[in-house]
């Protein structure tokens, strides 16, 4: 769960093993009752609103094995307006026995079958705010590739987070749509931005783009003004296929846009890209 600001919010990571020993007592293995996790599970949850509603970034580090587990956990970000991030660890069963019979304290082997008999997979039904941002397998892929293709997914999402602003922007204080954890999902910030994906079809946002398309189009304009003079600043005249082509693009750019403003960010890349030039 991350937070959105100029500086680097502190990091609080709840260990679920941690909070449960510190509950009960003993090892994680020792304290392990199953008539107490309903109890572990919801001081964890107290844990990360309090955490959240202090401006810290959250690692949630559990299984969360069930589905039912990571909605609750999916629901205080989208309480806290903060996005999140879903990290699938598909590491065969096999593989994970093994590893944990080299741990200093393993966890009996009967409990990890269990656990993986009962695994509701990220991303196996259709639940848009259960979509993993990364699914890695740590059999195949060590602890240092995974945290760089983890920090990667992350910058991808970030690109988008300017033109999803807009978005919020339009919808002012709806909450068809922002109290819809799938919103705060960093994996799905592409589709929300590029597609319109759960914005499109709600009368907010229809309301909105009957509002707003004047001022869009006006940013639009002026971008692609600036991105022709980057592009003449470079001392060369633009090819005539290319002009040809830079005016297709803006005249059905102005067409999207009159349907869809959340697009102006794409479009304007997608200008820049048929240019030659980069956008701001």
């Amino acid at each position: 769960m991350l937070q959105e600001t100029n500086q680097a919010p502190p990091v609080r990571v709840l260990d679920i093993d941690a909070l449960r020993e510190a509950m009960y007592g003993g090892d994680s293995g020792a304290a392990f009752s199953p008539e107490r996790e309903g109890e572990v599970r919801a001081a964890k949850l107290r844990e990360i609103d309090d955490a959240l509603g202090a401006g810290h970034t959250v690692i949630d580090d559990d299984m969360n094995y069930f589905r039912s587990m990571r909605k609750e956990v999916a629901d205080v970000a989208c309480k806290h307006r903060v996005h999140y991030a879903i990290v699938h660890v598909a590491t065969p069963l096999k593989q994970c026995i093994a590893w944990n019979a080299r741990r200093q304290r393993p966890v009996p082997a009967n409990v990890i079958e269990d656990v993986a008999s009962k695994l509701d997979p990220p991303g196996s039904r259709s639940y848009s705010w259960d979509e993993p941002i990364l699914t890695v397998n740590l059999a195949r892929h060590g602890i240092d590739d995974a945290v760089v293709k983890l920090r990667e997914g992350i910058e991808r999402a970030k690109l988008h987070l300017h033109g999803k602003q807009r978005i919020e922007a339009l919808l002012g204080g709806s909450t068809s749509v922002t109290g819809n954890p799938a919103f705060w999902n960093l994996a799905l910030t592409g589709r929300i931005v590029n597609d319109g994906f759960l914005v499109s079809d709600v009368r907010e946002w229809r309301d909105a783009v009957q509002r707003a398309p004047s001022g869009v189009l006006d940013m639009f304009e002026v971008a692609t003004r600036r991105a022709i003079g980057a592009r003449a600043s470079m001392g060369e005249a633009l090819p005539p296929p290319v002009l040809k082509e830079a005016k297709r693009f803006k005249r059905d750019a102005m067409k999207v846009l009159k349907k869809d403003p959340s697009r102006l960010d794409a479009l304007i890349a997608g200008f820049n890209e048929v240019l030659g030039t980069k956008s701001d």
